[in-house]
């Protein structure tokens, strides 16, 4: 499989494609960088993601029922340049300033602060060439007003580079059994389920990416089949980002209608990374499910995941579970209230001196609409964590989103490494309560053209931040931002 995956994703011709177009991106982009910033407008694509995660899954579907696309507004592109049906371009920009105090992180101390600006450029060309489709979406992302001490990375900076640049062919009556089929191959950057294990990042300021093939199947609202055959995209800071191709990532994806409110999607997903990485051999298998119902007013909405991992990491055995579930209810009262209660296990490795690794791989998984801002605050992952939780979300308007969360989070064991932090403590003397996160964030979109996502987290330190070696002071941490959008 992975000689196919090399053959197949050998394209001289769209390397030379993707120099070309990088290279009039970055002689227009200061000039839309210019435009936009005293320009703001756009509604905010990390806003998708705020909520339950229920509205990425409804914008990713929309994107292929052309019908169901809203006219463009009189400020858009599409009607300024007066394109033709098929033909979307789009600009997007959004800047962000975050500020931290009291870090909590291995080797941090003090306060952070970053002014993060993020452009995107991109243009479909969809029933115009059927049943060929075509879409190439830029990125070019990096930070400012960073303190010394800053760990600044692509994960913030990668200036001028391809999101997307795919090609596909579109069957809308495959095998004359009325099932939809759309066959692409190239740059992909995708949403699959809730995104807990595989996403298009929209928090961070620059965005997973994949190459590969990415083959989908639909039968009008019954059911819906995606499979994929990757290599992740390594960012790089400044040069064109690179394939890793030492690493493959396939699975697929069904998602099927079990009655007339409830869902039912169930996965496969493949990670297998090569020998020329020593310090990451990875050969996992995740196997998992899904069962929800959508929030609606009057009724009750309720979600359970439970994902299988097992395989061998850094030559060890691995076994690993994540278990989700939550219950909600939707008020039918003014504002809409929402009451979500939540509930997260991702297992860790009871013992760091046996023959296993048992701590959960999150993938390539989002965590903003679960966990809290990632950017420079992201405390925690969906790996040896447990966490019960609750968050209530007002709507006082159709373009107005007010949420409030509370979490407990824990190690799910002691001896294991908090993730992402740094700190450890293999002796499992320093507990495993890390403390309470609790945040506060509002969504606006001010008009067509134009949106605002303003939040605030407090993470109270629990003991364990007192007692593992080398923590940093455990002074409670604070974290604020302001990200507005524009997009025409």
């Amino acid at each position: 499989m992975l000689a196919i995956a090399e053959v197949s994703m050998t394209r001289f011709p769209f390397v030379l494609t993707q120099r070309a177009i990088c290279c009039c991106f970055r002689k227009a982009c200061p000039v839309v960088f210019l435009i936009l910033t005293h320009s703001y407008s756009g509604f905010s694509e990390s806003s998708l993601d705020d909520r339950n995660g229920q509205k990425a899954e409804k914008v990713e579907d929309s994107k292929e029922t052309p019908q169901t696309t809203k006219p463009p507004t009189p400020l858009s592109l599409q009607s300024l340049l007066k394109l033709p049906s098929g033909v979307t371009l789009q600009v997007e920009h959004r800047s962000r300033y975050e500020t931290i105090a009291n870090r909590f992180r291995l080797g941090e101390t003090g306060g952070d602060q970053q002014y993060a600006l993020r452009t995107r450029v991109r243009l479909e060309v969809a029933e115009r060439l059927d049943p060929v489709r075509f879409l190439v979406e830029l990125e070019d992302s990096r930070v400012y007003l960073t303190d010394p001490g800053s760990a600044v990375n692509s994960v913030q900076v990668d200036k001028y580079d391809f999101l997307q640049l795919h090609v596909g062919w579109v069957n809308h009556d495959l095998f004359r059994a009325g099932i939809g089929s759309a066959l692409q191959f190239g740059r992909f950057s995708m949403d699959l389920g809730k995104r807990r294990l595989f996403a298009r990042s929209r928090f961070p300021n620059a965005t997973t990416r994949f190459d590969g093939i990415h083959w989908n199947l639909k039968a009008n609202q019954s059911w819906k089949l995606q499979s994929f055959l990757f290599n992740p995209v390594v960012l790089r800071m400044t040069g064109l980002d690179r394939r890793d191709k030492h690493t493959l990532f396939w699975g697929t994806y069904l998602s099927a209608r079990q009655q007339r409110s409830s869902k039912l999607d169930l996965y496969y997903f493949g990670l297998r990374t090569g020998p020329s990485a020593p310090n990451r051999q990875l050969n996992l298998t995740t196997v998992g499910l899904r069962w929800y119902r959508d929030a609606a007013k009057g009724k009750f909405d309720y979600e359970a995941e439970s994902a299988w991992q097992f395989g061998r990491e850094l030559g060890l055995n691995h076994f690993a579970v994540l278990q989700v579930g939550e219950l909600g209810y939707m008020f039918d009262r003014t504002w809409s209230p929402h009451l979500l209660f939540q509930y997260q296990y991702a297992s860790g490795d009871r013992d760091p001196t046996d023959n296993r690794k048992d701590t959960f791989n999150l993938l390539f998984g989002a965590r903003r609409f679960e966990s809290g801002p990632t950017g420079i605050w992201g405390p925690f992952f969906r790996s040896n964590t447990q966490s019960p939780g609750y968050r209530l979300i007002l709507s006082p308007t159709g373009s107005l989103e007010l949420t409030l969360a509370h979490r407990m989070w824990w190690l799910a064991q002691a001896r294991d490494q908090w993730v992402g932090s740094g700190l450890s403590d293999p002796s499992g003397n320093s507990g495993n309560f890390l403390g309470q996160h609790v945040e506060g964030w509002l969504t606006w979109k001010a008009n067509a053209i134009l949106s605002f996502d303003i939040g605030y987290a407090y993470l109270a330190k629990g003991p364990y931040l007192s007692r593992v070696p080398l923590s940093p002071p455990d002074h409670n941490a604070h974290y604020f931002y302001v990200a507005p959008t524009v997009r025409f």
